[in-house]
C-alpha cells in the first residue's frame, strides 16, 4: 500500500506541475497578445475593472468605485461583494466564474490581464465572503 500512494503522490505532484505550467504558458501568451496590440487596447484596463466591479456589486445595493494616483501607484477600489474563493483562483490562473454564469459583463476571464498594459506587478487586496482579508501580488516576468 506504502508504494500506491508513493505512486500516487507523484502523479498528483506531475499533474500539479503540469497544470501550472500550461497555465503560466496560456497568461503569457494572452499576456503577448495584448502587448502586440497595446495602442488599441491600452485603454481597456480601465473598462475590465469597471466591468468586474459592476459584476460583484450586489443586486439593489449602489456600485461605488474610486480611483486615485498615488506616488507610484495607480489604486482602484469597489464595494462589491467579497470574493469566493474560486474567484481568487480564477484570477490567480487566468480564468473566470463568469462562463458558469448570467447576467455578467465578462465574456472570456482574460480582460484583467490587460492591466498589465500599465504595470507588470499587480497587488490585489480584498475580503473573502468568510470575513478573512486577503493580499497577494501578481507579477508577470520577461520569461
Amino acid at each position: 500500500m506504502n508504494g500506491e500512494n508513493h505512486l500516487y503522490n507523484g502523479l498528483d505532484k506531475a499533474r500539479d506541475s503540469v497544470v501550472y505550467e500550461n497555465t503560466a504558458q496560456t497568461i503569457f501568451k494572452h499576456l503577448k497578445d495584448l502587448e502586440s496590440r497595446r495602442d488599441s487596447v491600452m485603454s481597456r484596463w480601465i473598462w475590465e475593472l469597471l466591468q468586474n466591479a459592476r459584476d460583484t456589486a450586489p443586486q439593489n445595493h449602489e456600485l461605488r468605485v474610486s480611483l486615485a494616483v498615488e506616488p507610484g501607484s495607480l489604486v482602484f477600489r469597489h464595494n462589491g461583494k467579497p470574493f469566493t474563493d474560486k474567484e481568487i483562483a480564477h484570477l490567480i490562473y487566468h480564468g473566470s466564474t463568469k462562463l458558469m454564469s448570467t447576467g455578467h459583463l465578462g465574456q472570456f476571464g482574460t480582460g484583467f490581464l490587460s492591466t498589465h498594459l500599465i504595470s507588470k506587478k499587480i497587488d490585489i487586496r480584498g475580503q473573502l465572503e468568510s470575513g478573512h482579508q486577503f493580499n497577494f501580488v501578481l507579477v508577470v516576468c520577461n520569461e
